[in-house]
């Protein structure tokens, strides 16, 4: 699969240019760029999550994929991540971390 094409697919179905909006499309599409290691999508799926555009809203998946965009430098990751952590608990931010850590680690194996 190619990363830059499933993200930009997932860019048109959020912003509906060419096609009705569809978030819950977008999310799958920013998932499988996420998961190929993109980083850019791996910071759009933090924003869906954080905001709960397409799903419900879930802190503890945005840190992780915004701490995972962070690791590939991603610009405003780090910051959105650390925003993000005020609206947390401890428990919330320690599982998203270790989240992000084993899937980092992961990646880097292969």
């Amino acid at each position: 699969w190619h990363a830059p094409s499933q993200y930009n697919l997932a860019l048109l179905y959020e912003n509906g240019l060419g096609v009705a909006i569809n978030y819950a499309e977008a999310l799958y599409w920013y998932r499988k760029a996420a998961k190929l290691d993109y980083g850019v999508a791996q910071f759009n799926l933090a924003v869906m999550y954080s905001i709960g555009q397409g799903m419900k809203r879930n802190l503890v998946e945005a840190y992780k994929w915004y701490d995972i965009a962070a690791d590939k430098g991603i610009d405003d990751a780090e910051k959105n991540r650390d925003l993000l952590a005020k609206q947390m608990t401890e428990a919330q931010i320690a599982e998203a971390r270790e989240e992000a850590r084993e899937w980092i680690e992961w990646r880097k194996k292969e």
